[in-house]
């Protein structure tokens, strides 16, 4: 008897020793799965920090603090804004001078016949009846308001006229290319290029802020202004131009160029600047002591697709001072130095 209780106990003993096991076995399976998730999380968040920096970094070099100042409280939708900003963004109506291409709602008190929308023309007019033809573009709305009442009063058609004016629609300029939030854009008052590109979002991360165009239309005719913002950053004078009805501006994609063979460090690397071969053979840390120079060839291909082939003869650049042979790169271009077999 005696043996048999010692038996059971000792038995007792081991399920209650495997019951523990079971128990540490499965702490330690959770603590596993803990530890996994903790380090995909840790290498998901490092991940996003990174991208995080590397955008304040970008965007820092481009005047723009938007990371610096975020509150995760205040996400919303592309293209939405804050009450606040809404009310920043509205126009002092008495300050806004009226410009081309705006929607005017005028109307005159007691005159339904009177009280229409009017759109300003090209030229800074607009039609109304019975005064014709009016020069309204630099007026503010309280301006216009005197104008169409002395107007009135001159041509006896209102003894005593109550005029309002408001903006009902702005002109608008397009914002496009490397932005966050291209499209069209209410152009209120005097905008700015930077103030422009600020409303769509700021840059993409590949936008190439020294090859910037605005696209306007003058008499008839399409002008092209290329801008380098990095030069409005420098304060330079003459570069920041303000906006007019119906420009485009376009932000080029930073353009890259590929140098293949024998160069130290071959690879893609982005066109910042205007750059030449031997510049770019250069950011590839130079030739290989098997290099034959004097093939180097450039690949273009261009807008047409037709691919050409430009052979750049190294010793006429180095040894002659020819540096008219040193051609400057495009985007796109592919430098190739083949191997020399001598």
């Amino acid at each position: 008897k005696y043996s048999k209780q010692k038996l059971e106990k000792q038995v007792k003993n081991i399920q209650d020793a495997e019951s523990e096991m079971d128990e540490l076995v499965i702490s330690f399976t959770e603590v596993q799965d803990m530890s996994m998730l903790a380090d995909k999380q840790i290498e998901y968040y490092c991940q996003k920090k990174d991208q995080m920096e590397l955008a304040v970094e970008v965007e820092a070099q481009l005047g723009i603090d938007r990371y610096k100042t975020a509150d995760m409280t205040s996400v919303k939708a592309p293209g939405a804004l804050s009450r606040e900003q809404q009310a920043s963004e509205q126009p002092d109506y008495a300050e806004y001078k009226i410009s081309a291409h705006d929607e005017l709602q005028i109307n005159v008190y007691g005159e339904p016949d009177l009280t229409k929308t009017a759109r300003v023309s090209v030229d800074g007019s607009m039609s109304y009846p019975l005064l014709g033809k009016i020069k309204v573009e630099g007026l503010s709305a309280q301006e216009l308001e005197e104008k169409l009442s002395q107007l009135f009063i001159e041509g006896g058609y209102i003894v005593n006229p109550q005029v309002s004016v408001y903006v009902e629609r702005f002109s608008s300029v397009s914002i496009l290319g490397e932005v966050r939030n291209p499209g069209s854009y209410e152009l209120k008052g005097r905008l700015s290029i930077m103030d422009a590109i600020a409303q769509a979002g700021g840059f993409n991360i590949n936008a190439d802020i020294n090859n910037v165009k605005i696209l306007r239309i003058d008499r008839g005719q399409q002008r092209t202004i290329p801008i380098k913002l990095g030069d409005i950053k420098k304060g330079m004078e003459g570069v920041e131009i303000a906006l007019k009805p119906n420009d485009t501006i376009f932000v080029e994609k930073i353009g890259k160029v590929t140098v293949l063979g024998e160069v130290t460090r071959p690879g893609t690397f982005e066109l910042k600047d205007k750059i030449t071969v031997l510049e770019a053979i250069a950011m590839a840390g130079g030739f290989t002591d098997i290099a034959s120079i004097n093939s180097t060839r450039i690949i273009r291909v261009d807008p047409s697709s037709k691919k050409k082939v430009l052979r750049v003869c190294v010793t006429d650049v180095i040894s002659r001072g020819k540096k008219e042979k040193d051609l400057e790169l495009l985007p796109g271009d592919i430098i190739y130095v083949p191997e020399s077999f001598f």
